[in-house]
C-alpha cells in the first residue's frame, strides 16, 4: 500500500526505496532525538546566561544516550563526541560569564561546568570585584567561598 502511494506521489524508485527503508527511518528518528534537546533549549523567551552549560551538557548527555542506542548513528560518534563538533562548540559559545552565571545560580551551583571552567568563572567574579570601586573584593571572595560550601548564610 506505501509502494503504490509512492507510485501515485510520482516518486522514483531509488526516493522510494529509501523511504520505506527502516534503516532510513531508524536514522531519522536517531537524528530527531538528537535534535530534541537543542529545540527545548532554544524554546521561550525567558532564558538566562546561566543555562548555557546546563544545554551543553544536556546536549552531550542525549548525543551519547542516542548514539549508544542506534547504530546508525555509531559513524558519526567520533565527529559529535570528546575531540568533536560539541566539544568545539562548547569552547566557542561559552564565554566565563556565561560560567560565572552557571556557578552563581542556586539551581545549577556550577554542576554542568568543569574543574578548571569554575577557575575561569571565579576569575571573572574576582575581575568584577576588582574593577567595582564600591565592592569589597575580599568579602566577595569570601562569600563565594561561602556559598561553593555551603557554609554560614548559604548553609
Amino acid at each position: 500500500a506505501n509502494d503504490d502511494e509512492a507510485k501515485k506521489a510520482g516518486l522514483d524508485q531509488p526516493i522510494r526505496n529509501l523511504l520505506l527503508s527502516e534503516i532510513f527511518w531508524d536514522r531519522v528518528d536517531g537524528f530527531l532525538k538528537l535534535l530534541k534537546p537543542i529545540a527545548d533549549a532554544i524554546n521561550g523567551d525567558n532564558k538566562h546566561l546561566s543555562i548555557g552549560p546546563k544545554i551543553f551538557s544536556d546536549l552531550e548527555q542525549a548525543f551519547k544516550d542516542n548514539i549508544s542506542s542506534s547504530p546508525v548513528l555509531k559513524s558519526e560518534e567520533e565527529c559529535l563526541m570528546s575531540t568533536g563538533t560539541i566539544p568545539k562548540r562548547r569552547k566557542f559559545l561559552l564565554q566565563p560569564i556565561h560560567l560565572a552565571a552557571n556557578l552563581l545560580d542556586p539551581h545549577y551551583r556550577g554542576s554542568h561546568i568543569s574543574g578548571e571552567e569554575s577557575i575561569d568563572a571565579m576569575e571573572v567574579i574576582h575581575n568584577i570585584a576588582t574593577t567595582n570601586p564600591h565592592v569589597d573584593e575580599s568579602k566577595v571572595l569570601g562569600e563565594l567561598a561561602d556559598y561553593r560550601s555551603k557554609e554560614n548564610l548559604f548553609a
